[in-house]
């Protein structure tokens, strides 16, 4: 909730896509690279985490870098549900 106000400014603003098409940019049997469009962290991160443990559940390992989002906070929660999986889990996020 801290960062709500400053969220709600960007997403006025333009600076965060209220209606983003993440879409994955590469994609290998064990690791993959996504598009944010500019959206939430949050979101973006969400998308990537789900990948990354389907990969995992195929093929052992599962990576998933992203680009083009925005501040995911702390991202307990996708490593939490990687945890649950019995999986490791790793994120890379970029603005550009």
């Amino acid at each position: 909730m801290f960062r709500l106000p400053q969220y709600v400014k960007q997403i006025q603003s333009g600076g965060i896509n209220a209606r983003p098409n993440i879409r994955i940019l590469n994609d290998r049997a064990g690791a993959a690279l996504i598009d944010g469009d500019n959206a939430l962290g949050h979101l973006v991160m969400k998308r990537a985490a789900e990948l990354a443990i389907e990969k995992a559940r195929k093929c052992g390992i599962g990576w998933v870098g992203t680009r083009r989002s925005n501040h995911h906070a702390c991202s307990e929660a996708p490593a939490a549900r990687a945890q649950a999986c019995s999986i490791a889990a790793s994120s890379s996020a970029r603005k550009f």
